[in-house]
């Protein structure tokens, strides 16, 4: 998942105030180890203590399962990827070779379990943009194409009234402008082309 400007700025922020609560910390242990300044350095501890148990403790149990997801979830490339808290595993297209996606992600996110004849329908339908992976994690799994993949989650979009047509709207904007956007503008960074889903190609 790409990360946007206000959860860098949130991120900024709390590095920020955790080095200055660790500085604080420390100035208090100076107080408290120098006989002169003892008494300034206990009557520190009590504020210590409560910005630690309101603060600390609660950043630590509000993002621990965050923290926990983003280990999980981690791809090929470091990146972390969930759309609404739902795993989506993305191998990260290079120079003239696109964009896959694991096929099992977006069908469990859209509430689908095809059977192995609808498997195959897709992949009369989708060709090669739609194939079983054959080496490392991706080995027998299905793939779909950073095309393929949005053309089949728009295909979805018929009736955003129903959950899933909803689901399938929000994930189509997603995928494409936070997960396939940023890689192809990095492969257009690389080798000067124009890919399906970079900011010029959008534009014509």
């Amino acid at each position: 998942m790409e990360e946007g400007s206000i959860d860098r700025a949130a991120r900024t922020r709390a590095l920020l105030g955790a080095v200055l609560f660790v500085a604080y910390c420390v100035l208090v242990v100076f107080l408290i180890a120098h006989p002169r300044t003892r008494i300034i350095g206990v009557l520190n501890v009590p504020i210590i203590a409560y910005v630690f148990a309101r603060y600390v403790v609660k950043a630590a149990m509000d993002d621990a399962p965050q923290w926990a997801r983003r280990f999980l979830y981690r791809g090929w490339h470091g990146n972390y990827r969930a759309f609404e808290d739902r795993r989506v595993r993305v191998i990260d297209g290079e120079r003239d070779m696109p964009s896959r996606v694991f096929a099992q992600d977006i069908f469990a996110i859209l509430g689908e379990a095809p059977s192995a004849i609808e498997l195959a329908k897709l992949e009369a339908r989708y060709g090669a943009q739609f194939v079983r992976g054959t080496e490392g994690l991706a080995e027998d799994e299905w793939l779909f194409t950073d095309e393929a993949c949005l053309a089949y989650v728009r295909g979805h979009m018929d009736d955003q009234r129903t959950p899933r047509g909803r689901d399938a709207h929000k994930l189509a904007l997603w995928l494409e402008r936070s997960v396939f956007m940023p890689i192809d503008n990095r492969r257009t960074a690389d080798t000067g082309k124009l890919y399906p889903f970079t900011k010029e190609a959008a534009r014509r």
